[in-house]
């Protein structure tokens, strides 16, 4: 059984909702515009390890305090890179 993705109201439910609304009349409050998209906080920054990928996400305060590169706990060492493009290569290789 596949799972809802929307219901629709019966048409005695759209009648009886209808009765509800003619006796309450008109709300008195400003027109909706619909949700609006909320911002995003914080933008978390991807940090990988070079030598066993593991992954972590971090702030730009963390990385301006600490630099690019963090150790791992594999030994080796993680570097801010974006998601969509290859990490950063900080020369030290």
């Amino acid at each position: 059984m596949k799972p809802w993705t929307a219901t629709s109201p019966s048409p005695e439910l759209v009648a009886l909702a209808s009765t509800w609304i003619a006796a309450l009349g008109p709300y008195p409050h400003a027109k909706l515009d619909g949700f609006q998209k909320k911002t995003e906080a914080t933008r978390m920054l991807l940090m990988e390890c070079v030598d066993c990928g593991l992954k972590i996400r971090t702030t730009q305060k963390w990385i301006d305090q600490h630099g690019i590169k963090w150790p791992c706990p594999c030994g080796g060492h993680l570097i801010h890179g974006d998601e969509d493009e290859e990490p950063i290569s900080d020369g030290d290789e």
